[in-house]
């Protein structure tokens, strides 16, 4: 049983089982997201399948990363901070 309810197949039937619609809801209510995307989990089937960030996210993301991040705890990206607590 269990390795039925873990299956793609069933994640895919039951995917309103595996989103995040309330944390989703919150970003859009508080953080100013756009509202209606989707927050499911299931995607393809297979890890790394979900949407690429665009160029410009992916320098936003870094900018933030280094003004919140880097400069006040000196991490230079998430490796060396996941090193740094093994």
């Amino acid at each position: 049983m269990t390795q039925k309810h873990a299956s793609f197949e069933f994640m895919l039937k039951y995917k309103d089982r595996f989103d995040d619609a309330m944390l989703r809801r919150l970003s859009e209510e508080e953080g100013g997201l756009p509202a209606g995307s989707d927050s499911s989990k299931v995607r393809a089937g297979k890890a790394g399948s979900g949407t690429s960030l665009s160029d410009e996210t992916l320098a936003e993301l870094a900018t933030a990363w280094h003004e919140d991040i880097t400069a006040h705890l000196g991490f230079e990206n998430y490796a060396a901070l996941v090193a740094e607590l093994r």
